[in-house]
């Protein structure tokens, strides 16, 4: 017979949408499924001149690892394996952050990706979907 567990219905994103609130003000990220707050997480965002863009978006695309490059504002960087990379806007991403640990701190480091401890991002990545709601704000 089958056991209830077998029984429970699959979890659905229509019931219990999934969604990533971004606080620029304290510096943290929460998931939430429905209302009910899920997973809470420190982050660093953009620093002054590369401020983390404020409003609406999703998740459009997900890489496991990867390199990123770029120059603006009269600064070029070069960062290999970035783990746990999920882009929302842009070229701005929830990522793992390996070189440096100032997560929450208020410190802002980044040129506007949403910095995030290595566990902290992996726990993002297997959970999200693209198309998961993320909402930045201050």
């Amino acid at each position: 017979t089958p056991s209830v567990i077998a029984k429970m219905p699959a979890f659905l994103t229509s019931i219990w949408p999934r969604r990533i609130d971004v606080n620029l003000s304290s510096q943290s990220l929460v998931a939430y499924e429905g209302d009910t707050p899920v997973y809470h997480a420190p982050v660093a965002t953009g620093k002054d001149g590369f401020n983390t863009p404020t409003g609406s978006y999703a998740i459009y695309s997900k890489y496991p690892i990867e390199t990123m490059t770029g120059s603006a504002g009269g600064e070029t960087w070069y960062v290999p394996d970035i783990p746990w990379v999920q882009y929302v806007v842009g070229g701005v991403a929830l990522h793992g952050t390996y070189w440096h640990d100032q997560w929450g701190t208020g410190l802002r480091m980044s040129h506007g990706c949403i910095n995030l401890n290595i566990d902290d991002a992996q726990w993002l990545y297997e959970w999200a979907d693209v198309g998961t709601a993320v909402d930045i704000h201050y």
